[in-house]
């Protein structure tokens, strides 16, 4: 919740150079459009000092967080807007139906392996360029 990252950032302000808060594509009231970025509309709660998280709040309070994040350290902030975030509290089951299902066996339908040809370029750039000279979401 913001209060929370608000704290954190805060403690952290003076003794860090970076803080990354992973955020979620979530914070998006709207995907009718595609080519989302980080220019688009945010969702908004009528009172900001809920802290209660449930499938309304969770996007907008992600939302706040990502400002709360900013105002404490200002241009040093990653805010990365992940899409899935999976684990043993997930209750939505968008992911761990697909490993149940492989365990299962059989034919699966899914789609085509893309080309992860470029999936490579990302990493290998961290390796290879100074850190002076790198690009700064490689930081």
């Amino acid at each position: 919740v913001p209060r929370v990252v608000r704290d954190a950032a805060a403690l952290l302000a003076d003794a860090v150079e970076h803080y990354t808060f992973i955020s979620s594509i979530s914070v998006y009231p709207d995907f009718s459009q595609s080519g989302l970025d980080e220019s688009a509309p945010v969702g908004t709660l009528e009172d900001e000092r809920v802290e209660e998280v449930t499938g309304e709040t969770y996007g907008p309070l992600k939302a706040l967080c990502e400002q709360a994040a900013e105002e404490a350290m200002r241009g040093r902030v990653l805010q990365a807007r992940a899409g899935l975030i999976v684990g043993p509290h997930d209750q939505s089951d968008r992911f761990t139906y697909w490993p149940h299902r492989v365990a299962q066996g059989g034919d699966v339908l899914a789609p085509p392996p893309p080309n992860l040809s470029t999936c490579a370029t990302w990493p290998l750039g961290a390796c290879v360029w100074p850190k002076s000279a790198r690009p700064a979401f490689l930081t």
